[in-house]
Order: C-alpha cells, then sequence, then structure tokens
C-alpha cells in the first residue's frame, strides 16, 4: 500500500504561554491521516513540566484538571534516570500519557488510543529531579 504524504497547517494555539505550533508533513495511509502538533515550550523547572503535561493532556479529550488523576514515574536506562512518565487517569476508563525523553529534550504525547497527537521540545533543559513522587 502506498504512503501518501500531505501538509498539516493547524491553527496557532495562543493559550498556553510560551508556545510556538509549525505545521508538520505527515503521513497517512489508505485515506486516514493523522494529525500531530509540534510545540517548542520554554519551560524551567519539574513543577512547570508537570503541570504542562496536565493541562495539555486534559486539553486532548476534554476533561476537567480536578477530576483526574496524573500518575508520575521516573523511567531510567541502565540504571540512571533517562525520562519521566506521565499517566492522566479520566472518567469513563479514558487513560492518556506522555513522556518527557531527557536525552532529547521533548515531550512526546499519546491520545486515548495509544496514537502520538503532539511532540514539545523544550528550549531549555531543566533539571531532572532526584526523587519523583
Amino acid at each position: 500500500m502506498p504512503i501518501n504524504y500531505s501538509v498539516a497547517i493547524l491553527p496557532r494555539i495562543t493559550s498556553l504561554r510560551n508556545s510556538y505550533v509549525y505545521p508538520i508533513i505527515l503521513p497517512f495511509i489508505g485515506g486516514e491521516q493523522t494529525q500531530m502538533l509540534e510545540r517548542h515550550e520554554r519551560i524551567h523547572n519539574f513543577e512547570q513540566i508537570r503541570c504542562y503535561v496536565l493541562e495539555t493532556l486534559s486539553q486532548l479529550e476534554l476533561l476537567k484538571i480536578d477530576c483526574c488523576q496524573l500518575i508520575v514515574r521516573q523511567l531510567t536506562r541502565a540504571g540512571r534516570p533517562c525520562g519521566v512518565y506521565f499517566c492522566l487517569y479520566g472518567p469513563r476508563a479514558v487513560r492518556l500519557s506522555a513522556i518527557w525523553e531527557t536525552d532529547s529534550n521533548s515531550i512526546l504525547f499519546y491520545g486515548s488510543r495509544g496514537e502520538r497527537v503532539q511532540k514539545t521540545k523544550l528550549v531549555e533543559a531543566p533539571e531532572l529531579p532526584q526523587q519523583i513522587c
């Protein structure tokens, strides 16, 4: 099956602070096209990352932040911390997730079906805390 390409021109979102949205070329197979936002954010510490992830994940499914539970886990590779896994549990068994990759300094957001829906590149590299609750 051939792979077709299209350009996704997405509206600029101005509700989040210090955000930039860029159009990206997305493949689609069999007529079904996926749209993924690519953003650049200026975030200075881990607490701001946690709040940004919570706000972004809740907007994906139009969830109220106070009705959801965010679980945060540290990811390790060869015994060294390499990222953070965020999982938002909402009503109706909705589960959304995000992974902050410290090597590439980006946050990948995944929708309720497991598809990647957004990539956020952090302009500055915040420090990964030693202990994550």
